[in-house]
């Protein structure tokens, strides 16, 4: 009997796939296919899934369908263990810095209001939320923060675009990796040209890092910036539009803002998994994982394990001890999570001040759906005011 797919369908546009909570009960730690045809061990405790991210005989140097060329991986923290990621990942944080985070955030509510200014000329609606709102933010911070030439984010949209047209298969994956590395080195290349005070600009100053591994730690940030936080922008949104007692809180009481924004993080944290590869014999769970073999963490499974958080299919922003790890966990917790939450912050503070009476147009169970190997979010959010 061949193990089930992976990754599982929502039974609903905002549910946890029922399956974690079965297997989370029955058999936490399970096989399943995914959508390379290979087999995987799937994990569905936080417990489990928390000391597999800390574990240092798990790689993430994935199996070669689901692995990225090696002149893109050879610079991405993602895709490297240490001792070369630990070099890598102390240099990307000199990016990040608390003073860039804080110039970033004026820059994103300004470009918020901008957008929720251009929305309110359609005088009520129904506009597509996604087109006019959570696509554009996202572009707009990730140019200002990498420095690309003014009039050129459109260029990480079609990077983006291009890794979300995966199947699965091991030619779109190479493929896709392919170009996104080879825009990513004409970008490194016009910054060497062209400095200026922005984070590629800083990595190269630093004089510390290949062109390689430049292209790869700008790869991961373009991945991680947009898709990501698109993501959870389109999914954040769609739940607070569905919990109008909840939206009508945050409209009186704007400082819960930042609560809403954790919660929403561990509610509708990625139902894909995060992919590890046993380095040797390990006991996981109970089960023993051979050398060589993948096992998967989903983080949304994690976030929802009832042992950790209460009732936690309920949306709650007043969830007390929100210890949720939607930004992974260990040495791979994400080095933009500061960037992502102040985005989410100011997107929805934004939203919710210029346009406190918006709402669906029309049913969530009617929205068509990207079913790719990235993006499962909607395709479209039309609302009304």
């Amino acid at each position: 009997m061949s193990a089930p797919s992976f990754p599982f369908r929502r039974p609903s546009p905002l549910a946890a796939p029922e399956e974690f909570a079965v297997l989370r009960h029955t058999e936490p730690v399970s096989r399943v296919t995914t959508l390379s045809g290979d087999e995987a061990w799937l994990l569905t405790r936080h417990s489990d899934i928390r000391e597999l991210l800390v574990d240092a005989r798990f790689s993430v140097r994935m199996p070669g369908s689901m692995r990225p060329p090696e002149d893109t991986a050879a610079g991405s923290t993602l895709f490297q263990d240490p001792p070369r990621q630990t070099r890598l990942r102390k240099l990307a944080t000199k990016g990040f810095t608390p003073r860039r985070i804080d110039r970033l955030r004026t820059h994103t509510r300004r470009t918020a209001d901008e957008l929720v200014g251009r929305m309110r000329r359609h005088q009520g609606g129904p506009v597509d939320l996604i087109t006019t709102f959570t696509q554009p933010l996202p572009v707009a911070v990730l140019g200002e923060l990498l420095g690309v030439p003014l009039g050129d984010e459109a260029r990480i949209r079609e990077w983006t675009d291009t890794l979300h047209s995966f199947n699965g298969s091991e030619e779109q994956i190479g493929a896709a990796w392919d170009s996104l590395g080879g825009q990513v080195a004409e970008l490194v290349g016009y910054k060497r040209d062209n400095p200026a005070d922005d984070l590629l600009s800083t990595l190269i100053e630093l004089r510390e890092l290949t062109t390689v591994e430049l292209q790869g730690i700008i790869a991961s940030v373009v991945i991680a910036g947009n898709a990501t936080t698109q993501h959870a922008l389109n999914m954040g949104m769609l739940t607070l539009l569905t919990h109008p007692d909840e939206w009508a809180r945050l409209i009186e009481r704007p400082e819960l803002v930042p609560a809403a924004v954790e919660e929403i993080l561990r509610y509708q944290s990625e139902t894909d998994g995060l992919v590890r590869v046993s380095t040797q014999y390990v006991k996981l769970g109970g089960v023993t994982i051979d050398p060589g073999e993948t096992v998967l963490a989903p983080l949304m499974a994690a976030n929802h394990d009832p042992e950790v958080f209460p009732q936690p299919d309920r949306f709650d922003i007043d969830r007390a001890n929100n210890h949720h790890i939607a930004f992974g966990h260990g040495i791979h917790h994400c080095v933009g999570a500061a960037l992502a939450r102040m985005q989410l912050q100011e997107a929805f503070s934004a939203l919710l001040t210029a346009m406190p009476g918006m709402r669906l147009a029309g049913r969530i169970e009617d929205l068509p759906w990207h079913t790719g190997y990235l993006d499962q979010g909607p395709k479209l959010i039309p609302v009304s005011w």
